[in-house]
Formats: structure tokens, sequence, C-alpha cells
């Protein structure tokens, strides 16, 4: 199994578990591996709890060290550890020197509204290309917030009511018009 440490904000890894055992630990050293859903310190992990340091600063050296934004396994065999925002499990970042001690996961959003209903009604009532659009970025809507996209989520909510704004808009406007060609065609 392989596993990734995270020390100085800097991941490291993939790691076996005889590598992260030589280099001796802090308990309070984050660690991920597959199977864990976030990082968790390496005094909670019962493989690791004997080759544990006392010392208060980890003696390891950062003998791989990648920045956190260029963290990517070569091989999908070693899957990435999760990345903030992962879901369902709650985000633990990595303390900075700033702030000592574990942060607190953050709140997840509630999801916005995604209008889905409401622009498939405009697509048949009313106007057909304002109302695909909207349903476009009612689609969205979900993904990115399954994906803890939070904030495009609230994005793509926001612009799929603005198209379905727009498709009412345009239909009412056509009505008068689409009557009196119905009357005429009559």
């Amino acid at each position: 199994m392989d596993y990734w440490i995270a020390i100085d904000k800097q991941k490291i890894g993939p790691l076996s578990l005889e590598e992260v055992r030589r280099r001796r630990l802090a308990p309070d050293t984050l660690v991920w591996h597959r199977g864990l859903p976030t990082w968790r310190q390496a005094g909670l992990l019962p493989e690791l709890a004997g080759s544990l340091s006392t010392d208060p600063e980890p003696q390891a050296e950062a003998a791989n060290p990648v920045e956190p934004q260029q963290f990517e396994p070569q091989t999908p065999v070693n899957p990435a550890p999760p990345t903030p925002g992962y879901r369902p499990a709650p985000v633990f970042t990595i303390p900075s020197a700033a702030a000592p001690g574990p942060q607190q996961p953050q709140p997840v959003p509630e999801k916005p509204t995604t209008y889905l209903g409401w622009n498939i009604a405009a697509i048949i009532l009313c106007c057909f290309i304002p109302a695909i659009v909207g349903l476009i970025y009612s689609l969205k809507v979900s993904s990115r917030y399954d994906s803890a996209d939070y904030e495009g989520a609230r994005r793509a909510s926001e612009t799929a009511g603005i198209w379905l704004l727009v498709s009412v808009v345009v239909g009412l406007v056509m009505l008068p018009f689409q009557i009196l060609i119905t009357i005429i065609g009559n």
C-alpha cells in the first residue's frame, strides 16, 4: 500500500509503509493512503504507532518534496490523496505555521437551485433556444456542486435562472404575435 505524508505543507509520496516508518514521524504528522477518506494524524493509524517520534519536530527530511498544486502521481495505480473539497468526507487542511493546531472542517454549503424543471417547462411552453441554454446551466449546477466547486455551482444556478427569465420574457413578447398568426392563418 502506498502512503503520502504532509511535512511543512508539502505532500511527499507515494511511500511504502517501511519508508514511512523510517522517517520517525511526529504523532500529529498528517498521513493518507488509499482507503482513508481524509488525511489523518499518524498517531491515529495503528500501523504507525510503534514508529512515531516523541520529539516535537519530526526527524524526516523532505526527500521528495512537491508543490501541492503540482502533485499528481504518474500512474493510475497510485491514486492522488484527496484534495481539499473532496466529498463526502469533510476537508482537513494542513495547518499553517501562523495558526498551529488542526483546523476544523469547512461546512458544506447548501446546494443552489437548479431551475431544471422550470427550464424544461420553458422549452415545452415558451421559447426553445433560451430555455435550452438555461437547461445546460441547470445541469452544470449539480455536477459542479458534486465536485465541490461550490462557487461554480452558485454561478451556474444564477445563470440558469437568468436564462429562464429571458425565456419567459421572450415567450410573453412572442405570445401576441403567435395569437395573431393563428387568427390570420384560420
